[in-house]
């Protein structure tokens, strides 16, 4: 019996956290069974009732992911096999961000492993795998106009049987990256060569300018066409290589996006 229903949940430290929600509140009887299953088949309300094992093998989807209006794009399990790496795809509303985290099945988070991209109402999770083994990819997710920008929601859990594992991670994202909604093109991934020219593409709606950093090395991105902006930058050092955005033409400021190591 869940006696917390929609009234708050059991945190990390196993303690139970007061958070009243209604995502719970009419939610459809399918949805409704990714994260609860009657002992009497009939209480699930489907034409075809699933199968104790069936309801084991469906991805944990907890009642804020419908609330936030998240849906899969394609069919998922609880555990999903993938070679180094696996791709995601969710329909997602424009107005809601979305976070990624992998970790490993003691709960150990794995930075730069994750990295979300968004187009049109659409949304694509990749993940990069350190190792072959059992790997858990839970996703956060929160409105734009939420007044606490670091207040993400823990929404989904799925499961990965890895095959193999690679050393590449991916750039991180600083806060604005995903509030005005850019889109990296390449380079996708980190550590960057060193001494090699590389081409930058990023796609950054309504900025004045976007510029590729390293130390006291700007190397300043053309607009082409719509919001993408490009150019070609060599990483010359071991230093930390930014991509900055320029909100305004008249701010003397500028704010982070990305940060390859």
């Amino acid at each position: 019996m869940d006696i917390t229903w929609d009234a708050g949940h059991i945190d990390d430290s196993h303690e139970y956290a007061k958070t009243y929600r209604t995502d719970f509140l009419f939610l459809e009887p399918e949805k409704f069974l990714c994260t609860h299953f009657p002992t009497d088949s009939k209480w699930q309300l489907l034409d075809r009732p699933v199968g104790k094992q069936e309801f084991l093998d469906l991805p944990y989807l907890r009642g804020e992911f419908f609330g936030y209006g998240l849906e899969l794009a394609g069919p998922a399990t609880q555990v999903s096999q993938a070679g180094d790496s696996a791709s995601l795809d969710l329909l997602a509303p424009q107005d809601v961000l979305l976070m990624a985290q992998l970790a490993d099945p003691h709960d150990g988070e794995q930075t730069r492993r994750t990295f979300i991209r968004r187009i049109q109402g659409a949304a694509r999770v990749d993940a990069l795998f350190p190792e072959s083994g059992q790997w858990k990819l839970r996703l956060f997710a929160r409105t734009s106009s939420d007044p606490e920008p670091n207040r993400y929601t823990w929404v989904a859990d799925l499961g990965y049987e890895a095959a193999a594992g690679t050393d590449s991670r991916f750039p991180e994202t600083f806060g604005t990256y995903g509030q005005i909604g850019c889109n990296l093109i390449e380079p996708q991934f980190s550590p960057l060569p060193v001494g090699e020219p590389l081409r930058f593409s990023v796609d950054v709606p309504g900025v004045a300018g976007v510029a590729v950093v390293q130390g006291e090395a700007w190397t300043k991105l053309q607009r082409t066409t719509g919001d993408n902006w490009t150019g070609t930058a060599t990483s010359s050092s071991s230093q930390p290589l930014k991509v900055l955005v320029q909100l305004r033409a008249d701010d003397s400021q500028w704010q982070g996006i990305l940060q390859y190591e």
